[in-house]
């Protein structure tokens, strides 16, 4: 058993980390596997009472991760709703971050080889890549590296996948709604949160108002 306690040595850390980072996608691969049959009983509610609800689902169990999210995206686009007008616009950004970002960076956790220098953790991808290091110059590397400063950095990981598990359930609960409120209309509303936590969030830049000298 890994111990994941702070005096645990820090390959162990490292260890318990990658195993969380496993535990976590399974869990997002689940939600955007539903997320999908969602959608589909949003266009028709007997969908979900009817044999093509098993004939989808088997489909999408066999289907990869980046399979699961085209699929997903190619649903959510007929859902075009006054309740929800930039339903998809949300829906995109969410599920393309994961894919493009999350999904390349989960890789390299699970498939590039660590150690330990020091305080340190370094995650090395081996493979040989050609790069130019000066003009019309060119250098064979056969690994390139990433360091950690240190254990915490590795672990922030994880904790950036458990916001994005936050945000698919937030956007499954959002279908649910409107669902729900296609069948029987309510006041009571559930809208998508303004922004996604899992997202890299910056500030947005000062209006550039030229100010008035005092006289």
């Amino acid at each position: 058993m890994v111990d994941t306690s702070e005096a645990a040595e820090p390959y162990d850390q490292i260890a318990s980390a990658i195993g969380e980072v496993c535990l976590w996608w399974t869990a997002l691969e689940d939600v955007i596997l539903g997320l999908s049959l969602h959608l589909s009983v949003f266009r028709d509610a007997s969908f979900e009472r009817d044999t093509a609800w098993d004939t989808l689902n088997t489909v999408l169990l066999g289907m990869d991760f980046r399979a699961k999210i085209t699929t997903a995206k190619a649903l959510a686009h007929h859902v075009d709703v006054e309740e929800s007008a930039d339903f998809y616009e949300r829906l995109e950004e969410l599920l393309n971050h994961i894919d493009n970002t999350l999904r390349t960076e989960r890789n390299r956790y699970v498939h590039d080889t660590w150690h330990i220098d020091g305080q340190s953790a370094i995650r090395s991808k081996i493979g040989a890549v050609v790069r130019k290091t000066q003009s019309h110059q060119r250098e064979l590397f056969l690994q390139s590296d990433r360091v950690f400063a240190d254990i915490a950095e590795v672990r922030s990981f994880v904790s950036t996948l458990e916001l994005a598990y936050d945000d698919l359930a937030t956007l499954d609960n959002h279908i649910s709604w409107l669902i729900s409120h296609k069948e029987q209309p309510s006041r009571f509303r559930q809208p998508l949160p303004q922004q996604w936590r899992s997202l890299p969030h910056r500030e947005k830049p000062e209006s550039k108002k030229t100010k008035r000298q005092p006289r």
